[in-house]
């Protein structure tokens, strides 16, 4: 056969082994030695409406090639859950590894290039998703460059997953968040075997980089503990809301509500690796007054937090109890190691807390963060 033309005006049917039928698909196909070309070939499927631009080379000798393997895909909206087959089953530890695993799949080198108006990928939909990414033969998929908007802000992405071994699928990039509504990012990480929400205590709009590598299931969720990140972020806006370190403490505080402390800005860089994040000293203008705050978090709700308490936000209880019961006026800050000054310009003392344990069994005495002590 040397060459070959299929125009597709009407298509409609479904197939044995999926459950979406196929909806008005049209478009040609042209086979020339070896060199496959397909334009505007597409319709409806489900929720999803789409076309395609393909070039693809499926002959043995090469001289007949005539352009670099590529595809292009458009769409209205592209729903792939359901062309993935997808059921999410929150009660099985194992589901992430029972969806399809592309990296299965012989890889060539190929361009794909995407213009998408809604996507849907794990119930969650992704809007304005643009993107320029490359397969090679050695199954890596590289993102050149990725820019999608969701939870009213905006993330764009450069990376590659290595899918060299498929059964060890790394994904290693470099994003960029803008104004993210935290209420509605639904972003999930596996965790020994079980899903972690990472917005349950924290509100507010963030924006910053995270450069990641991250070991993922088939399905690209992340695994936590076997991943590590670096993440510069700003949060606006925000609030902690049930946040066990600051609960632990409440009765140190003269009447104020920590179940829901409201803040203005809050820039850190956290490190994530392998299941433990890090958090540096940070300061936090917030509803309690000014307060700084570090420590350490495993997503097995392992804690081991640092807060420094200005001495006048202290209740004489929370006092007595932490100095076995002497009053403010008879401990000297200057001795006391757990007391420090603000600065030089005003002079504040504080109160340094270690909170450890977990939320169902923790407790509270004075320390301070090693890691922010003078050297």
């Amino acid at each position: 056969l040397h060459s070959a033309d299929l125009m597709v005006e009407a298509l409609e049917g479904k197939m044995r082994m999926h459950p979406l039928a196929l909806e008005d698909f049209s478009g040609s196909i042209h086979f020339e030695q070896g060199n496959v070309r397909v334009e505007k070939f597409g319709g409806k499927m489900g929720q999803s409406n789409f076309e395609i631009d393909m070039s693809y080379f499926a002959g043995d000798d090469l001289e007949h090639k005539v352009k670099d393997n590529e595809l292009t895909l458009r769409a209205e909206a592209l729903d792939l859950d359901a062309l993935l087959n997808y059921q999410p089953n929150e009660a099985s530890a194992v589901a992430h590894e029972d969806t399809f695993n592309i990296f299965d799949l012989p890889f060539s080198d190929m361009r794909f290039m995407a213009d998408i108006g809604r996507l849907n990928y794990h119930t969650y939909w992704l809007e304005n998703v643009k993107g320029d990414m490359r397969t090679t033969e050695d199954h890596f998929l590289h993102l050149d460059t990725l820019h999608f908007n969701l939870a009213g802000g905006s993330l764009g992405m450069q990376g590659y997953f290595n899918g060299s071994d498929p059964t060890h699928i790394y994904f290693n990039s470099t994003m960029i968040a803008e104004d993210l509504d935290i209420d509605k990012l639904m972003i999930k990480f596996d965790n020994f075997g079980q899903d972690v929400m990472i917005n349950e205590n924290l509100h507010g709009k963030i924006s910053g980089t995270i450069k990641s590598n991250f070991l993922v299931h088939p399905d690209l969720t992340p695994i936590v503990e076997k991943s590590n990140a670096l993440m510069d972020l700003t949060v606006t806006q925000g609030s902690l809301v049930n946040f066990t370190p600051l609960e632990a403490v409440s009765s140190y505080f003269k009447d104020k509500n920590l179940q829901m402390v409201r803040f203005d800005t809050l820039q850190n860089t956290f490190e994530l690796k392998e299941g433990i994040l890090n958090i540096p000293s940070m300061n936090i203008n917030s509803s309690l007054g000014f307060i700084e705050l570090s420590g350490r978090q495993s997503l097995d709700l392992k804690m081991d937090y640092f807060i420094r308490i200005p001495l006048g936000l202290v209740t004489q209880v929370g006092f007595r109890s932490l100095f076995a019961g002497k009053g403010k006026e008879e401990i000297d800050p200057e001795q006391e190691d757990a007391i420090v000054y603000r600065d030089q310009d005003r002079r504040i003392r504080f109160v340094n807390l270690n909170i450890s344990g977990d939320p169902e069994n923790f407790t509270v005495s004075l320390g301070k963060d090693k890691r922010d002590a003078p050297e």
